[in-house]
């Protein structure tokens, strides 16, 4: 039926099918732009995290101080900065808390939620948490019967790196295994073309 150069297996029907080259290999190589993306992300959202709360995290890392409640010591605060404050097991809370920093005397406005964030410290509890109005050496005065205040840092910084630190490490490990399934199917792709398996 077929004759001569127009057989499908004739000179013009092979040169049609070397003309099409072989197939494409699978998956294409822009598949290697997932995992480098997810790497990358891991790498800048992790450095971004560190360096927006590198100063808070230092802050963090401070003792705490135990002070009485009639403002006989004086810790040294930094304006802004959030703190915890504790009393005494079994002591009961303060009703209010005066800040005193050189002749400047303000009022500090107690948040009593318990935030997740707050470390338990032997002997004491947590009864409410304030934000430091000035900076320096603080007289620090509370109502009620309070025979000793323990003040520390807002350590929740530390708890945010580390969601941070498992979040970028939850992109690196995806990355780095679909970086890994990419080239092996690919291989595998290539090796069986090469054998002319389908």
């Amino acid at each position: 039926m077929w004759a001569g150069h127009y057989s499908p297996t004739g000179p013009r029907a092979r040169g049609a099918l070397r003309s099409a080259g072989p197939p494409p290999v699978r998956p294409a190589v822009g598949w290697y732009a997932l995992p480098v993306v997810l790497l990358l992300a891991a790498v800048i959202g992790m450095t971004a995290v560190i360096a927006a709360t590198w100063d808070a995290s230092e802050a963090a890392q401070a003792d705490p101080v135990v002070v009485d409640g009639r403002g006989t010591m004086r810790p040294d605060l930094a304006a802004g900065r959030r703190y915890l404050l504790y009393v005494p097991s079994g002591t009961p809370a303060p009703a209010s808390c005066a800040a005193t920093v050189g002749a400047w005397s303000v009022p500090l406005a107690l948040t009593r939620t318990d935030p997740w964030s707050a470390t338990r410290r032997h002997g004491y509890r947590f009864v409410a948490s304030f934000r430091a109005p000035a900076s320096g050496p603080t007289r620090l005065t509370c109502a009620g019967a309070v025979s000793r205040l323990m003040i520390a840092p807002d350590d929740a910084v530390h708890g945010l790196l580390g969601l941070a630190a498992l979040a970028a490490m939850a992109l690196a490990v995806t990355g780095a295994v679909s970086l890994v399934v990419i080239f092996v199917r690919r291989r595998l792709t290539r090796r069986r073309l090469f054998y002319g398996m389908p």
